[in-house]
């Protein structure tokens, strides 16, 4: 797994994604697997957060994500154009891979050794 975007100046999931990402990453977790187009993500969003997110920033965000690593996208119907988003890790992948890099980048002298240590690591 490889996460473009990573800054280890900020903290927790803010190394990695914006708290709007965050929040986009959250609801296509919530949908269980499932696929949604843009408009079930503005619409999950706006109403779950008491935010007002149109549908260009939102499709940002998407491609951001898209372009990280962290969600996928597809053609799901042949009559529309509309692409479906859907995450590539669950929660416990992002964590499992959060916890490896927050640890590669304190002890980057041992990197194999760190790897096993943290494929040991129960979640």
């Amino acid at each position: 797994m490889k996460f473009n975007g990573y800054n280890p100046e900020k903290k927790g999931l803010q190394k990695f994604m914006s708290e709007e990402e965050e929040l986009i990453l959250k609801f296509l977790w919530s949908c269980n697997d499932k696929s949604a187009c843009l408009n079930e993500v503005v619409n999950g969003i706006n109403n779950s957060n008491s935010r007002n997110f149109g549908d260009r920033k939102i499709s940002r965000y998407l491609a951001k994500l898209e372009r990280k690593g962290f969600i996928k996208s597809e053609v799901l119907h042949s009559s529309k154009a509309e692409k479906y988003y859907s995450t590539v890790f669950n929660e416990r992948e992002l964590l499992r891979e959060l916890v490896y890099l927050t640890i590669k980048h304190i002890c980057f002298f041992n990197p194999i050794g760190m790897k096993k240590a943290v494929n040991n690591i129960k979640l």
